[in-house]
C-alpha cells in the first residue's frame, strides 16, 4: 500500500478550515501592513479584500486540478497532463518556491524577534532555534500540524471576538473613517493588491495534500470560508490601527499592529497585551513554516522517487535556515525583495495549476477527435 492510501482521510475539513484561516491571517497582519500602507494608504483594507478575492480564483483551479484524482498525489499524476519531463521541471520549481517561501517567513520572524525581544542576538542563532522546532513539528507528521492548529484557532477567535472590540472605542480617530470612502488612488491600489496576492496565494499548496483529506469534494467550501475568515481577522486589527495612527504613521512603523496592541490597557493589572499575543502568535508562524517546508520536502521526495520524507527533514531545514539568513543583508533589502521582485514569480508559480488544467483539456480534446475519427473510419469500412 502506498503512502497516499495509508494516510487517506486523516485531515478533516474543519481542521483544514482552521489551519488555513490562520495560514491566511498570520504573516500579512504582522509583516505586510507597514509596507503596504506606504503604497496603498487608505486603500490598504481594500487591497487585502481584493487579494483575498484573487486568491479564491487561484484556489478554484488548484482544487479543481486536485479533485481530478483526489486519492493520488498531484506529483504522481501531473506528468499525465503536461508530459513527464515538463512536470519534473515544474516540481523542481514548486520545490524551490515552497523552500523560498518558508525561508522568507523564517527571516521575517527572525528579524521580528531580534528587533523586539532579543536585541544583539545573532540572527543564525534565532533562526536555528526556530528551525529546530520546525523540524520536530514536520517529523511529527502532517496530521499533527493540523491538529495543533485547532488549539490556536480557538484561542485567536476568542481573543479577537472577546478582547479586541473592548478597545475599539479608545484613542481612535473616528473622523478618519470618511477617508476610507473618499481617498482612493486606483493605481496604488492595483500595485498594493498585486503585492498582497502572493501572501494569500500560498494556500494553493492544498493541491499537494489531497490524499490526506477527508471529503475532498468539500475542500473549496472549507478554504473559501478560511480565506474569508482570515481576511476578517486581518481587518479586525488593520482597521483600528489605521484609525489610530493614520496611513503615514502606520507606514513609518515597523510593526504597526504590534504598536496598536501595545497601546491597549486592561484596567491596572495588565499594562500591555503584546507579550501575551506574541506568545500565541509565534507557534502559529511555526505551523505555517512547517507546512510550507513539509510541502517542499514532499516535492523533493517525489522528484527523488523516495518513499519516506523524514530522512530529508533535517537537511532541508538546514538549507532553509541558511537561505533565510543569507537571502538579504537587512530587513529593508528583504522588504524591497518581497514587495517588488518576488510577487511576479510567486503569482506565476501559484497559477501553474491552470496550465495543468489547460494541458489536460487539450489532451482530452485531442483524444476525443482521434476517437471520433476512428469511429468514422470503422463506420465507413463497415458500410463499404
Amino acid at each position: 500500500m502506498d503512502e497516499g492510501s495509508r494516510r487517506m482521510e486523516r485531515i478533516s475539513q474543519i481542521q483544514l478550515f482552521m489551519l488555513f484561516a490562520l495560514f491566511s491571517y498570520s504573516t500579512p497582519s504582522a509583516f505586510l501592513v507597514s509596507p503596504l500602507a506606504a503604497v496603498a494608504k487608505y486603500d490598504l483594507c481594500l487591497a487585502f479584500v481584493l487579494a483575498a478575492a484573487a486568491t479564491l480564483f487561484i484556489l478554484y483551479f488548484s482544487i479543481k486540478l486536485g479533485r481530478q484524482q483526489p486519492a493520488v498525489f498531484f506529483a504522481d499524476y501531473g506528468g499525465e497532463l503536461v508530459g513527464k519531463w515538463l512536470h519534473s521541471a515544474f516540481m523542481v520549481l514548486f520545490l524551490f518556491y515552497f523552500l523560498q517561501r518558508a525561508a522568507i517567513v523564517l527571516r521575517n520572524i527572525t528579524d521580528f524577534m531580534i528587533q523586539t525581544q532579543l536585541p544583539n542576538t545573532p540572527s543564525w542563532a534565532v533562526a536555528a532555534l526556530f528551525g529546530l522546532c520546525i523540524a520536530f513539528t514536520i517529523r511529527s507528521g502532517i496530521e499533527s500540524i493540523f491538529r495543533l492548529s485547532q488549539i490556536f484557532f480557538i484561542i485567536i477567535v476568542l481573543l479577537i471576538i472577546g478582547l479586541t472590540p473592548l478597545f475599539l472605542a479608545f484613542q481612535l480617530e473616528n473622523k478618519m473613517m470618511v477617508a476610507f470612502l473618499t481617498n482612493h488612488n486606483w493605481r496604488k491600489l492595483a500595485l498594493g493588491t498585486f503585492q498582497t496576492i502572493p501572501w494569500y496565494g500560498d494556500t494553493f499548496l492544498v493541491l499537494f495534500l489531497f490524499p490526506y483529506l477527508a471529503q475532498p469534494h468539500k475542500t473549496m467550501r472549507s478554504l473559501f470560508w478560511a480565506v474569508i475568515l482570515g481576511t476578517v481577522f486581518i481587518l479586525s486589527y488593520v482597521i483600528p490601527t489605521l484609525l489610530m495612527f493614520g496611513p503615514l504613521l502606520t507606514a513609518s512603523l515597523k510593526y504597526p499592529v504590534l504598536e496598536f496592541i501595545r497601546s491597549l490597557r486592561i484596567a491596572d493589572f495588565i499594562e500591555t497585551l503584546d507579550p501575551f499575543l506574541t506568545i500565541i502568535w509565534l507557534p502559529i508562524i511555526v505551523l505555517k513554516i512547517s507546512l510550507l517546508l513539509y510541502t517542499a520536502i514532499h516535492c523533493l521526495m517525489k522528484v527523488a522517487s523516495l518513499k519516506d520524507y523524514k530522512p530529508l527533514t533535517y537537511s532541508m531545514t538546514t538549507l532553509m535556515i541558511g537561505y533565510s539568513v543569507h537571502m538579504a543583508a537587512n530587513s529593508t533589502e528583504l522588504e524591497a525583495f518581497i514587495l517588488y521582485s518576488w510577487p511576479a514569480f510567486a503569482i506565476t508559480v501559484q497559477c501553474l495549476p491552470l496550465l495543468y488544467l489547460a494541458a489536460g483539456w487539450l489532451r482530452s480534446q485531442g483524444r476525443g477527435k482521434v476517437k471520433a475519427k476512428d469511429n468514422a473510419n470503422r463506420e465507413e469500412a463497415s458500410t463499404s
